[in-house]
């Protein structure tokens, strides 16, 4: 029998979790409010911190005892160098990418409103090497027993996909609308696809994310039986479709500070899920629960909960 989430325990050894895709450094500014054109407004506080989807999903699972592995396009200059010392400080192993002599750490600039703890994100990718499908290896993925993936890395993800598909390893895709031509591609690979609401609704069309959940979910089984379809509602919980049926799971009442990260940590907390054979409701559950307990501190990672403070909640 699975375990509860209340009687989990961490899964000590090498790591068990391998995410390729997207790390980047975030620098935290908290407004008053967002401002219209042509005004200015104070900055309440400046705050840095490692951020990006997978990445982020990657500290998540360190945090709840789950040793992981990062294969990310980075480069070699402080920003680079210092975002490998505070993921190699949570516990995550770093594999930068070949290119990343000369190349540049992501840089995200968000703006925090005070009021309702929403953000607002600017980011660049100049001089960020890519990292190229072949740098994903059968010895990567040793000892792997869930891969995260998503859509910024989208071919080094794909790859990643597919090997880990071969393979029989779970493949969670954290689906956000970049563009990326590999999309399609990701979609059908990926076993567990954990889109925004917002990349659910362009991508499928619906009246909200519940119903654009169904619309993906049936998209993704024709001819993928055993696909799992889960779409995060920010304030409104997420939505989870597989074989076992669909559940509505709410979010948890927080005070929020700032919602920063919230979908990369949910993301971190369902491959938790997964790694203990959950069934769905639970690990939609646990995931919900660890995405709230984030909102309460600024940034993408600062909030995010030990397993012990997650069990509280739960019990609470």
């Amino acid at each position: 029998m699975a375990p509860s989430p209340s009687g989990s325990k961490p899964l000590p050894g090498p790591p068990q979790a391998l995410g390729v895709g997207c790390s980047a450094l975030d620098l935290l500014c908290v407004i008053p409010r967002y401002p219209e054109p042509d005004v200015k407004l104070p900055i309440r506080s400046i705050v840095r911190q490692g951020g990006g989807l997978v990445a982020t999903a990657l500290v998540t699972l360190a945090r709840l005892g789950v040793p992981s592995r990062l294969l990310t396009g980075i480069g070699d200059d402080e920003n680079s160098r210092w975002l490998v010392r505070d993921l190699e400080s949570e516990g995550v192993e770093v594999v930068p990418s070949r290119g990343a002599a000369g190349g540049r750490a992501r840089f995200s600039i968000i703006l925090v409103d005070a009021q309702t703890g929403s953000r607002t994100i600017f980011y660049t990718q100049e001089g960020v090497p890519e990292t190229h499908p072949d740098e994903v290896t059968p010895g990567l993925l040793a000892g792997t027993r869930v891969i995260l993936v998503d859509t910024v890395e989208s071919r080094a993800g794909l790859g990643a996909a597919r090997m880990g598909r071969a393979a029989g390893i779970p493949v969670i895709l954290d689906a956000e609308p970049t563009g990326a031509p590999e999309i399609p591609e990701l979609l059908e690979a990926a076993t567990v696809l954990i889109p925004s609401s917002r990349f659910a609704l362009e991508w499928c069309g619906g009246k909200d994310f519940r119903d654009a959940a169904r619309r993906l979910y049936r998209q993704a089984q024709a001819g993928n039986p055993g696909k799992v379809v889960v779409v995060t509602g920010g304030a409104e919980g997420a939505y989870g479709i597989s074989a076992e049926g669909e559940f509505d799971q709410p979010a948890f009442g927080v005070q929020v500070v700032d919602t920063t990260g919230c979908g990369d940590v949910f993301h971190g907390a369902f491959a938790y899920g997964l790694l203990h054979r959950w069934e769905l409701p639970a690990t939609l559950r646990f995931a919900c629960a660890v995405a709230a307990l984030k909102c309460r501190a600024l940034g993408g990672r600062a909030g995010i909960p030990r397993l012990r403070e997650v069990e509280e909640l739960l019990h609470s």
